[in-house]
């Protein structure tokens, strides 16, 4: 159900649930339209943003780069772990599907 009227939010948002985990991908849309439309950002740092979080943080690709680390598992493999550990550290609880 649609958050009521509110002078405090942007009329951009008037019919966006007021809790981000009812909003559905179109409100998703339109708060990321109106951020870029109202200057906050533009689209290159929304997609520079997105991807950064795509890849491996840099603790895991450096731990991962470690003799140590590397021993842990077989050959070429060390990789497929971080990125699963990288999954699990960025996805929200009973997300994967």
């Amino acid at each position: 159900m649609p958050a009521a009227p509110d002078a405090d939010r942007p009329d951009t948002f008037v019919d966006t649930p007021e809790l981000d985990s009812a909003w559905e991908s179109a409100d998703w849309e339109r708060m990321l339209a109106w951020l870029v439309d109202t200057g906050l950002v533009t689209w290159k740092e929304v997609g520079s943003l997105v991807l950064g979080h795509l890849n491996p943080s840099q603790v895991g690709t450096s731990i991962a780069s470690k003799k140590t680390f590397q021993a842990h598992y077989p050959p070429r493999k060390t990789m497929q772990a971080v990125y699963a550990w990288h999954v699990t550290i960025q996805a929200p609880a009973g997300s994967h599907g």
